[in-house]
């Protein structure tokens, strides 16, 4: 960029000593706001050329036509312009129309004929900008005639005369006139010039924005218009060089522009020491000409992201926090945190790039560009990257692992990853069990033998591993711990066996904790096991477990019973089959003695269990040794004295015995086994048992006066008997599931007492239940009366007592009780005719009696009819009334229409037409005959006046005379304009004072009567 800048600047000053010798110094367009340096003549085109500014922007020329041809060496050169046209004119509207595509000036302003206009287009091809920042665009014309050469020293001003207008349609040179000029915008695009001296010949105007918006939409580029800012000022009107064969006098579009390597950035990286992993980079940039602001561009993996700077042309991430942090990468971010709650740069972009969809860019690069803008749009630098140095380290050695036999003390590795200058050594440190350091070695190997002199022994080693890069960058450590081992070895660490007396019938549990010392595994196949010597059968407790080199294990071991009585001396430890005892061992003694009673159950009769007949006792007595026991029973819950049943000694386990219970008394007994085994200890256990117990009273479900059976339950078998007082009315027997259904003779009236009782297969009766035959005979129906809509009571006959009770649906609207006469009234409210109510008896016994159904007749005559209003036109008469109902229409007492009402409760009746104030009666029948009450209604006024008769009317009058209906009222307008109005006298006549009116004026005249009607409207023209 630097050889870029000093290129221009030598050709600046080259430019100011040799100017008189470059070629187009005499022809290039007159530049504005900066000097023009050189021509980029490979940039031609027919009609434009493009020249580099000393502030490093460019301008292109763009002519509203072909200026330049090609040669035959194939370049453009000026094509000789005599005789040229092309779509620049101008018209004028003293000659609309004319069309002065001939004429070789341009016009625009106005004067005392009338006004002249300019009318260019420029194309809508227009030059390719692409990521080019516009700084302006200026239209400059010649002023036609103008010679003056004004000096350093004379005014200047901003030229107000003149307008630039937008073409907002499509036109043709060739045709175009005043009378077929195309649409223009209404707001002006420039209403003045830039600055400029007084004299100056050559006029321009700021129309960047136009050109903008035709960039944004070429389709719209229909060409500017130039006119007077006011064309009914007389004396603007001046003329312009049209077609001249020196092109710097041509009407012309200067299009200024910056390149875009202008702004292209250099950038250095610095990452913040060694292993740091972060770092910061710097940019910066040269201010480009026109540019309001810049914007970094930051290439995130999948897009770039921008960061406004203002005017600043430098930016360093230091600081800024908008790096994803390691977290938020986890997370699977890829956006930059512009709020400033990410963290500093990685010197490595890869992990965002991947979060992003992964990106064939460098991994370790990371990718700018810079933006310049202002008011007319954008322009984007190139691509620039920039790397940190390294300061990541290289990953931890994995997989790290130690051979602990002391005789090959071996450690190793996996080899770590560096992406970057990889792998140089790896920095391996052994510390004592103590903390002290006594071994520090570097390879460049993934393994390190120690020889076994070099080792300490006592306790475990603490070993790591660092891998270290080619730039010093060091690897966390990888850590393990590691004791030198003989080949077979253990340390007893706990034990648990039982220092208290051990009950005979327990399976005591023995606990050994144990590490394994040596540096061979313990598994069963190599012949290792836990064994306990003085138990002739003990079982290891879950499954076999293995036991690695410097693990440590818990072991635990059930001694199978039963024991034998007394002290019992035990080894415990690790045994190989082969080896013997392996480590250390644990010696102790246990001592066994027998404290439990017997475990007595009788399974059979269970307890509160019913017996009859031969009843099978049987159970079971456990223990170390049985000495004896006895069955045996007594009377009571608690009894005082106790029959044997049986006694066996020197027996244990089953137990079973018939006993007899046929002869004992009914009621509650005790049946006890008592058991003592050999050291003495004694367990009895009772059941309480009922023996020839009667059986339950029978349940027994309601009886009803008009039922012939009787049902229930008892238990199951027993003869079920009904009675009435001593006799015999009915018998059963109970099913399997205790259910009877006894048939009796007959039904029992209500009021009867039964007794029911149950006999079991011993002869053993049950208590009576006694039951009460229930009333379960309804009333009979009601009788009702006739029941009105404009009632508030319901009458009639029904059994006396009875509660009369009146629905109307599913809700009871009242309640009465019928009196000792039969009769009854039960109040309620008024019904609506066609209601169905139902009527029921309840008596005391709250049977309730079938419903009587009575509808509630119509007694209600309707509304009075509602009628609209009737005129003496009318040839019906209509309204709403009750729906169904008849309507009649009487004049006096004579009937003169009848019609029925419509479901939707409108009627219309037809009658003959009715004088104005006739009285007419309407009244509605329902279909019960009821007659509401008369509805009067006079007929009104409806019919207009006649259009009113109106003499002659002249220009000179001052009064309208006509006739029309007598005491109407007249009404003269003049457009929509009242302009008289007067009251016809008993004759009709009328006289309406007005103003003259000019000949051909229309009036129009109404008559209104006194009922507001109005004639149909007479027109009038003025003579």
């Amino acid at each position: 960029m630097g050889a870029y800048r000093s290129i221009f600047f030598l050709i600046v000053v080259f430019s100011l000593v040799l100017g008189s010798f470059y070629p187009y110094t005499s022809k290039v367009v007159e530049a504005v706001n900066f000097s023009r340096i050189t021509e980029i003549v490979d940039k031609r085109t027919e009609n434009t050329w493009t020249f580099r500014n000393t502030n490093f922007s460019e301008t292109i020329d763009l002519f509203p036509l072909a200026v330049f041809e090609t040669n035959s060496s194939g370049k453009f050169e000026q094509k000789d312009m005599n005789g040229k046209n092309g779509p620049l004119i101008f018209i004028s509207s003293v000659e609309a129309d004319t069309n002065f595509s001939d004429e070789n000036l341009l016009k625009v302003g106005s004067d005392e004929q009338g006004s002249y206009r300019t009318y260019l287009n420029f194309g809508s091809s227009l030059p390719e900008l692409e990521n080019k920042l516009i700084v302006d665009a200026k239209l400059q014309l010649v002023e036609y005639g103008n010679t003056k050469q004004p000096g350093y020293y004379d005014p200047v001003h901003k030229d107000g005369a003149f307008a630039v207008h937008n073409i907002t349609e499509s036109w043709d040179a060739s045709t175009v006139t005043w009378d077929t000029k195309p649409e223009i915008s209404e707001q002006p695009v420039a209403v003045e010039t830039d600055m400029k001296y007084v004299d100056s010949r050559r006029f321009v105007w700021d129309i960047t924005k136009l050109v903008q918006e035709w960039y944004k939409n070429p389709a719209e580029s229909h060409g500017i218009a130039l006119k007077a800012n006011d064309e009914r000022v007389h004396g603007t009107l001046r003329s312009f060089v049209k077609i001249d064969p020196t092109i710097s006098y041509i009407p012309v579009l200067q299009i200024t522009y910056n390149n875009p390597d202008l702004i292209t950035p250099t950038g250095m990286g610095y990452n913040f020491g060694e292993n740091s992993g972060k770092g910061r980079i710097d940019l910066r940039w040269y201010s480009v000409s026109g540019a309001k602001g810049y914007k970094v561009l930051i290439f995130n993996g999948r897009d770039y992201e921008e960061i406004d700077v203002g005017n600043q042309k430098t930016w360093t991430s230091l600081g800024k926090q908008i790096w994803p942090t390691e977290e938020q990468i986890r997370q699977g971010e890829h956006k930059l945190r512009l709020d400033g709650s990410g963290g500093d740069f990685s010197d490595k972009p890869a992990a965002v790039y991947s979060n992003a969809g992964g990106t064939d860019r460098n991994p370790f690069i990371y990718y700018f560009k810079i933006q310049a803008y202002n008011d007319n749009g954008t322009m984007i630098s190139n691509e620039v990257g920039v790397g940190i140095p390294d300061g990541t380290p290289p990953s931890v050695p994995a997989n790290l692992q130690v051979k602990e036999l002391a005789s090959d003390f071996t450690i190793s590795w996996d080899a770590a990853v560096d992406d970057r200058s990889g792998i140089s050594s790896y920095q391996v440190t052994i510390d004592s069990h103590n903390g002290n350091r006594f071994l520090t070695r570097s390879t460049s190997l993934t393994e390190m033998k120690i020889k076994e002199e070099d080792l300490l022994y006592g306790g475990p080693f603490k070993i790591s591993v660092r891998a270290v890069d080619a730039n010093g960058n060091k690897s966390e450590a990888a850590s393990i711990e590691a004791e030198p081992r003989p080949l077979r070895d253990s340390r007893i660490h706990g034990f648990s066996i039982p220092s208290y007396p051990l009950e005979v019938t327990r399976n005591p549990n023995v606990k050994l904790i144990v590490e394994n010392t040596g540096f061979d595994d313990w598994t069963a196949e190599k012949g290792y096991e836990v064994r306990v010597e003085g138990i002739s059968d003990y079982e290891l407790l879950g499954a076999p477990k293995d036991l690695k080199a410097g693990e440590s294990g818990w072991f635990e071991v059930e001694l199978k019973g039963p024991l034998t009585l007394g002290t019992i001396p035990i080894k415990l430890g690790i045994f190989h089959r082969e080896h013997g005892w392996i480590g250390s061992t644990v010696n102790r003694s246990i001592t066994v003695v027998d404290t439990t009673s017997p475990e007595v159950i009788i399974e059979s009769p269970a307890n509160h269990d019913s017996l009859y007949g031969d009843v099978s006792v049987y159970g079971r007595i456990s223990d170390y040794k049985v000495e004896n026991y006895t069955i045996s029973y007594g009377m009571g819950s608690d009894p005082l004295e106790w029959k044997t049943l049986e006694n066996v000694t020197n027996q244990g386990g089953n137990f079973h015995f018939n006993w007899n219970t046929r002869g004992i008394s009914g009621g509650e007994y005790t049946l006890k086994v008592d058991a003592v085994d050999s050291s003495g200890n004694k367990k009895s256990i009772k059941h309480n048992v009922y023996i020839n117990l009667p059986p339950m009273t029978p349940l027994v479900s309601q009886v009803t006066d008009n039922a012939t059976s009787v049902s229930g339950t008892a238990k199951a078998g027993t003869a079920i008997k009904v009675l009435k007082g001593g006799a015999l009315v009915g018998s059963a027997i109970t099913g399997t599931d205790g259910v009877f259904s006894v048939k009796m003779i007959a039904a029992q009236p209500a009021g009867t007492i039964l007794q029911v009782t149950s006999t079991d297969d011993y002869g053993n009766l049950s208590l009576p239940q006694l039951v009460t035959v229930i009333d379960k005979t309804p009333p009979p129906a009601p009788k009702v009366n006739t029941v009105g809509d404009n009632m508030t009571s319901v009458t009639g006959y029904g059994e006396k007592g009875a509660t009369i009770k009146v629905w109307k649906g599913s809700s009871v609207i009242g309640t009465s009780t019928v009196k000792s006469d039969g009769t009854y009234i039960v109040l309620i409210s008024k019904q609506p005719a066609g209601s169905i109510l139902l009527v029921t008896a309840t008596d005391k016994a709250l049977n309730v009696s079938a419903a009587t159904k009575v509808t509630v007749v119509d007694k209600t005559p309707p509304a009075a009819p509602m009628v609209n209003s009737i005129g003496n036109n009318s040839t019906i008469v209509t309204g709403t009334a009750e729906k169904n109902a008849v309507i009649k229409v009487k004049k006096g007492t004579t009937v003169i229409a009848t019609v029925t009402v419509k479901a939707d409760g409108k009627y219309s009746a037809v009658i003959s037409k009715q004088k104005a104030g006739t009285v007419l009666s309407i009244t509605a029948t329902d279909k019960a005959g009821n007659v509401s009450s008369v509805r009067k209604t006079t007929v009104l006024d409806k019919i207009a006046p006649a259009i009113p008769t109106v003499n002659a009317v002249y220009s000179y009058h001052t009064s309208v005379k006509g006739k029309a209906e007598a005491y109407s009222y007249i009404t003269m307008k003049k457009g929509s304009t009242v302009i008289g109005t007067v009251k016809a006298n008993s004759k009709g006549n009328f006289t309406v004072k007005i103003k003259k009116q000019k000949r051909g004026t229309k009036l129009y005249i109404t008559a209104r009567d006194q009922a507001g009607n109005t004639s149909k409207v007479r027109t009038v023209t003025v003579k």
